[in-house]
């Protein structure tokens, strides 16, 4: 499934109780529920499709916007949403009833200085059959990265932890800032925990292979990235306990992944292209939702979607591009869309 964003923020698609349930930040979180496509209705904050949209908090912000999942539906009645709320913490809601309503919103990071908030869970790795939902947040306080977990089976949500402590050194700007740092999480085959941060200060992957709620158990691999701000990126996994980082490198224009080798403890040591025209007119402070990827956990096959031709995001020539990694290379697919006329500002693939 892919979402595409004209408007407001959109932070997650799933199947729910057998429509695509779409969520989206302005000014609440909300979700609505269409069984075919998205059209655009919408009026003071609220989209309508084939049913009204449904507020989840009416205080989330947003800077809650990203390039990275933050809802998970674990069938099609029960979900969690991600998001940073009003008062600067992060936190989540849920729904066991498809989406027809949701929780009270409840505290997952509570420092006030909470950024970017993206999730990973168990089962979006192939062969994993997990319950747990990894939560990567970043503040610009202490300017560290920080890690909760939530066991899905009972609810409960481990204290949050300085994951990066001290491995990060530069200055975060978290999602209030003009020019923005998104951490990237995710789980490899084998079961380690990896997250990332790119900013022009510093930039870094950390790394945890049990017991993660502890603090002390997070160490940092060798370093792939360069030093760049608002450097949209993701972490995905693949055979054998290797992981593959995405970046869409705004100064170059290029999107680019690098491979971790887990057996070798080192990165493949240059970028490869993925694509090197990638629209040239996405300043670093619009990039944030330019791009997105996900796992197929059945078939180990990733899917990136972004947005190309968009110069300058007014509707003349916007092009939805989805490239498919498998068997070791990538490929690219028919376009999504092709010469949008409405202005594209962001997608979202899941």
């Amino acid at each position: 499934m892919i979402s595409i964003r004209y408007g407001k923020s959109i932070i997650g698609i799933a199947l729910a109780a057998g429509v695509i349930a779409v969520l989206f930040v302005g000014q609440s979180v909300a979700a609505y529920g269409q069984s075919a496509y998205y059209s655009q209705p919408y009026y003071q904050g609220t989209y309508y499709a084939h049913q009204q949209g449904k507020t989840i908090d009416a205080t989330a912000e947003a800077s809650s916007e990203g390039v990275h999942r933050r809802i998970v539906f674990t069938s099609d009645q029960t979900g969690y949403i991600f998001f940073r709320d009003g008062n600067g913490s992060c936190g989540m809601a849920s729904t066991t009833n498809g989406g027809s309503s949701w929780s009270a919103t409840r505290t997952v990071d509570s420092q006030t200085d909470c950024g970017g908030i993206t999730i990973w869970y168990d089962r979006w790795t192939p062969g994993d059959s997990g319950n747990d939902i990894h939560i990567g947040t970043i503040d610009d306080g202490s300017d560290e990265l920080w890690y909760t977990k939530l066991n899905t089976s009972t609810g409960a949500l481990t204290t949050t932890v300085n994951a990066s402590q001290a491995f990060i050194s530069g200055t975060l700007e978290p999602a209030t800032a003009a020019s923005m740092d998104w951490v990237a999480i995710t789980k490899a085959t084998n079961g380690i925990i990896y997250m990332s941060v790119v900013d022009n200060t510093d930039s870094g992957v950390i790394e945890c292979s049990g017991t993660c709620e502890t603090g002390a158990n997070w160490s940092e691999t060798t370093n792939p990235f360069t030093n760049v701000e608002s450097q949209p990126l993701f972490l995905v996994p693949l055979s054998d306990g290797d992981i593959m980082a995405i970046r869409y490198l705004t100064t170059v224009d290029d999107i680019e992944y690098q491979i971790w080798d887990d057996g070798g403890g080192a990165w493949g040591g240059s970028w490869i292209d993925i694509d090197d025209a990638v629209c040239s007119a996405i300043p670093e402070t619009r990039a944030l939702g330019t791009l997105s990827a996900a796992v197929d956990a059945l078939t180990g096959e990733i899917y990136l979607a972004y947005i190309n031709d968009c110069s300058p995001f007014d509707g003349d020539n916007d092009d939805v591009q989805v490239f498919l990694y498998s068997g070791g290379s990538w490929t690219a697919k028919t376009n999504v869309i092709t010469n949008a006329s409405r202005g594209i500002r962001g997608v979202t693939i899941g």
